[in-house]
């Protein structure tokens, strides 16, 4: 839809696609794991300061999809300059001694990478058991129609 395949335009990988403009897409999030280039409609962002694995940008995609998508549409499109880079989104980080005074705890506070990558892990955990029970109950029900 917005993106090319590989070679086709420069490509990046392990990172967010934004839509800023569609119909339906504006503000949608997507993460990309694989080499992707850009057709148009869309732009990528990346952490800085960090180099995560593709379940905390899986994190990050929810994230940021619950703050765009319901704000953005084609009137009001996800652009990045005055809009999508002043949007606030909350992460789970992990908070410093009580002993420090509150003026200074945010400053202080370390995002929590590892929960949000447990967290994605987790959640795929069980969607792979989840899957795994009704294939076991689709396949105990077609042993009983082949019995009787």
């Amino acid at each position: 839809m917005y993106w090319a395949k590989n070679g086709d335009f420069e490509t990046h990988e392990n990172l967010l696609s934004i839509i800023y403009n569609g119909a339906i897409a504006a503000g949608k999030v997507y993460a990309q794991k694989e080499k992707t280039g850009i057709l148009a409609e869309s732009y990528f962002i990346k952490l800085k300061k960090y180099n995560v694995c593709f379940e905390v940008n899986l994190f990050l995609q929810c994230v940021l999809e619950k703050v765009l998508y319901p704000k953005y549409s084609r009137d009001y499109l996800a652009t990045w300059d005055k809009k999508v880079e002043n949007d606030k989104i909350l992460l789970p980080v992990y908070p410093t001694s009580s002993c420090k005074k509150e003026q200074n705890a945010d400053q202080n506070h370390q995002i929590a990478f590892d929960f949000m990558e447990a967290f994605i892990k987790a959640l795929q955990k069980e969607s792979l058991k989840q899957v795994d029970s009704y294939n076991q109950a689709k396949i105990k029900a077609h042993k009983e129609v082949i019995k009787a």
